[in-house]
């Protein structure tokens, strides 16, 4: 595979350029980008590789960076109707990706609940992963943090109905502003909660594109579904 051209800091704000590669639980789209070492960025839910969109470009120079887009919810492509999408799923679905591409002595790197799937990644696929780096992320019993709990509870009571009025809520861009602050540090620009929105909220989206799931189980709207 030829190496993806190393983007300038300043160029953190242009066009990412995307692969793709086929999994037996679906295809994921990717950003990929320098030589050397190989750092794989993973994010947490309502995210995607965009989150890591200002990190790439000053760390490309000396690694080689991989950022996949996780069925989070903000990803471009359905999986596949028999896909495991709890949270042990999506960490087999990482595992996969990482065989896929033969990556060899990674380097994972975790933020939010992609922290909690990298610590299930590499206690359940360790062969391939050298080392982890943790941002702050999911770690222990606080899985979802308390900022989100009112989301968690929520999908716990309510099923697919609440997910159903989140997505629909989520349409307004003072709602994504609100989820939003309770999970990032900085305000977000436009273009950034669109990419982060524009996959969960566009017209045909697929249904599974609205999961959210949580120690217990997760959720899709229009149906809900308890791991065991």
């Amino acid at each position: 595979m030829v190496a993806a051209a190393c983007p300038t800091p300043s160029a953190a704000s242009t066009p990412p350029v995307y692969r793709e590669v086929a999994l037996p639980q679906g295809t994921l789209r990717y950003r990929e980008a320098g030589e050397g070492p190989t750092l794989v960025f993973v994010h947490g839910i309502v995210a995607n590789s965009t989150l890591w969109r200002n990190v790439i470009p000053l760390l490309c120079g000396s690694f080689h960076c991989i950022a996949p887009d996780l069925p989070l919810g903000s990803h471009a492509y359905p999986m596949r109707p028999d896909a495991d999408q709890s949270p042990i799923g999506v960490a087999h679905l990482l595992a996969a990706f990482i065989d896929a591409l033969d990556l060899r002595d990674v380097t994972l790197v975790g933020n939010d609940t992609g922290g909690a799937l990298c610590q299930v990644t590499i206690a359940r696929h360790p062969a391939r992963i050298a080392r982890l780096v943790l941002t702050n992320c999911d770690a222990y019993e606080a899985f979802f943090p308390w900022s989100l709990s009112p989301f968690h509870h929520g999908a716990r009571l309510f099923g697919a109905r609440f997910v159903d009025a989140l997505a629909w809520a989520l349409r307004a861009r003072a709602a994504q502003r609100l989820f939003m602050w309770a999970v990032a540090l900085r305000r977000m620009d436009v273009a950034t909660l669109d990419a982060y929105f524009g996959p969960l909220l566009r017209e045909g989206a697929p249904q599974e594109s609205s999961l959210v799931f949580s120690p217990r189980g997760y959720f899709v709207a229009g149906r809900t579904h308890w791991a065991a």
